[in-house]
């Protein structure tokens, strides 16, 4: 297995399946303070078809948030792992990869903690080593 082929497969595990996983746990393991749980609790909100609060938003939102980096991650594995061989993806989809990873990573720069963020850059930091040797074999 080539050394690109490891860094793409490194920045797919950082960026989706670890982001994702992390995400998971900080939600259902976290530990909020009851002040701000009751707050949340306290701000009702209406939406179509139904009455909730913020706590409940919060909660479904970050759940789906990482649902969704899990399943990137794993939907990212699927295209390039075929019999437990690494394939490298089109350059179209290492760049999709790039320009998604860039935008969070400055995201979770602004508004998260140091773990997302090493995380997210690992991820952009691979997809763009991949995408340079890409343009350098084409040539």
């Amino acid at each position: 297995m080539s050394v690109v082929k490891i860094i793409y497969l490194v920045g797919t595990i950082s960026f989706g399946i670890m982001c994702g996983i992390g995400h998971l746990m900080f939600e259902l393991l976290g530990h909020k303070s009851g002040f701000v749980i009751q707050t949340l609790e306290g701000l009702s909100v209406s939406l179509p078809g139904k009455e909730t609060n913020m706590l409940l938003i919060d909660t479904g939102l970050s759940l789906v948030m990482g649902l969704m980096l899990f399943a990137y991650g794993v939907i990212n594995l699927m295209i390039i792992v075929d019999n437990w061989t690494i394939t490298l993806p089109s350059n179209k989809i290492i760049i999709a990869n790039i320009i998604f990873s860039l935008m969070v990573f400055f995201l979770v720069y602004k508004y998260l903690f140091i773990a997302p963020v090493v995380f997210v850059l690992i991820g952009f930091v691979s997809f763009s080593i991949v995408f340079i040797f890409q343009l350098s074999k084409t040539r």
